[in-house]
């Protein structure tokens, strides 16, 4: 069976690209072959843009503001192409890709061909994140073929009041499956059909099956803990630097920010997926707010405090729920965990919720 995927598999993103890569290889373990759509539309391309910040401050209200904050990006654009060429790297070497598809029409024209699409996961049906309004590429509306969703998110999208268009984008689908388990009780009331909620991609693989995508040059150094905020936090830089003292660890920060520096921290930016999966491999510890943080954390068990996003905390409760860790979010620097991790636990928690979704994927495969 030949398998087309479509999601965000290309925005400089560790999660969004290792969720890819792991849904790849999870349907290629099945016999599949599979495809990665490689669909770049322009809001793609413009968060990737280092102008980005400079477009905006046209509509801006602050024109002033807006300029300096855009000529501040541009400074740092060694570090973006830097690390934008670490990822082209690893999307080249590990994602069997289409050809490129800018816009929707483009996708109707010609579309690639295949047995089965699907599209997921990761928040392709959040609109705040697709030009303001849903895009019917990523609701496979380009093909009368077989179709499913696995583990899409709608992010902070209003269900309820969009159930009419959401079940006409989701019709004919074999099978439709969503991420955080809000988002399904929400979507079956509105689409009229059952909706589970699966885990991310990115857990469907175990440690052993990301070896050969990690970094192949990496070398530890001195131990170190490792900061992940894809959201500026002052508590998570407060409770790294407090657990790397009582450790005697240094700290490495990969968080995305190019403006955010801590100090006495060696800050890196210029990485792609194999990089960061190195790096969580081989810390002592993880701080971070980032659910794919905690996610790699927990798939290679590392020691770790997680740290609640403040508008998508959600999923990472989940999933801490979901492992039986839920000791490991902090809520503030004064209420650290300090017990040991039990990953035999977590793994097993974890085993059950992955055959349940491997299960998905079998029958919408059938």
């Amino acid at each position: 069976m030949k398998t087309a995927v479509i999601t965000f598999h290309n925005t400089s993103n560790f999660g969004a690209t290792l969720q890819c890569a792991a849904l790849m290889r999870r349907l290629s373990s099945m016999g599949q072959e599979v495809e990665v759509i490689n669909y770049l539309p322009y809001y793609v391309l413009d968060k990737k843009s280092v102008f980005r910040e400079l477009k905006k401050a046209g509509k801006a209200r602050n024109k002033a503001r807006a300029l300096i904050k855009g000529a501040a990006y541009l400074a740092h654009a060694g570090e973006f192409s830097g690390r934008d060429r670490c990822f082209e790297r690893f999307i080249r070497q590990n994602l069997p890709l289409t050809r490129v598809y800018h816009t929707y029409e483009s996708l109707l024209q010609d579309p690639p061909r295949a047995d089965l699409y699907i599209c997921g996961s990761d928040q392709i049906w959040n609109p705040a994140l697709t030009g303001g309004m849903p895009d019917r590429a990523f609701f496979l509306q380009f093909t009368d073929g077989k179709r499913a969703a696995y583990g899409a998110s709608l992010g902070e999208y209003d269900i309820e009041g969009n159930a009419a268009e959401l079940a006409a984008l989701t019709e004919g689908f074999a099978g439709v499956s969503v991420r955080e388990k809000s988002a399904a009780e929400k979507l079956s009331l509105a689409i009229g059909r059952e909706v589970p909620a699966v885990l991310d991609c990115t857990l469907l693989l175990g440690k052993e099956d990301y070896r050969d995508m990690e970094s192949t040059d990496f070398k530890a150094g001195a131990p170190y803990l490792l900061l992940y905020n894809i959201q500026n936090s002052e508590q998570s830089v407060r409770i790294a630097k407090k657990t790397a003292r009582e450790k005697g660890l240094r700290i490495v920060d990969i968080s995305p920010n190019p403006f955010v520096r801590v100090r006495g921290t060696r800050k890196e930016i210029a990485i792609g997926p194999d990089r960061f999966l190195s790096l969580v491999k081989n810390a002592q510890f993880v701080v971070t707010n980032s659910f794919h943080g905690t996610a790699f954390s927990i798939i290679y068990e590392k020691p770790f405090i997680a740290i609640a996003h403040s508008t998508r905390g959600g999923r990472t409760r989940d999933l801490l729920e979901a492992a039986g860790l839920e000791d490991r979010l902090a809520e503030n620097p004064d209420t650290i965990p300090r017990e040991e991790i039990n990953y035999q636990e977590a793994g097993r928690r974890l085993a059950i919720l992955r055959q349940e979704s491997v299960r998905y994927l079998e029958e919408i495969s059938s």
